[in-house]
């Protein structure tokens, strides 16, 4: 699945449309100043060690043509897509609340291919399964199942 073409600012330059600048370098400049670069919002849902679910938050009005039908957070399933230095963060930052076997960790990256740069913003124990179970895009994973076998193998031990 390709999702970056589909996220992107709504006032963005067309593709193969140039600034009027002569010189190329300038370009890369005035862009530099203008626009700092674009993270990524993950949330990644978690039970025991394993990451269960992983999807991209998008927000609508980031998205060249938002249609008011849409969700205004579009939630993309990119679990198999995100490097595994994302998963290894999510675990440590879900180790870190005593007692949490299972929730989410929404994290702000700068890319799907490495955790350079990237920030633990919150923790949930008390995080919805229902939009990694239903994504907007992509296929649904079984993290109610995940969490119940969590459950279980806890009691048991």
């Amino acid at each position: 699945m390709d999702i970056p073409h589909r996220i992107g600012r709504a006032d963005a330059e067309p593709a193969g449309r140039t600034l009027s600048s002569e010189d190329p370098a300038e370009e890369d400049e005035e862009q530099d100043d203008d626009d700092p670069p674009q993270t990524l919002t993950l949330e990644v849902y978690t039970a025991g060690e394993h990451a269960v679910s992983v999807l991209a938050l998008v927000d609508r009005d980031l998205l060249p043509d938002p249609q008011p039908s849409e969700p205004p957070t579009i939630a993309v399933d990119v679990t198999d897509l995100v490097a595994e230095e994302h998963k290894q963060l999510r675990t440590d930052a879900l180790r870190a609340v005593p007692g949490v076997l299972a929730g989410a960790t929404t994290l702000s990256a700068a890319s799907l291919d490495s955790a350079q740069h990237a920030a633990v913003l919150d923790v949930s124990a008390e995080a919805s399964p229902l939009p990694h179970t239903y994504p907007t895009l992509g296929p649904g994973r079984p993290v109610s199942a995940a969490i119940a076998e969590q459950l279980l193998a806890t009691a048991a031990v």
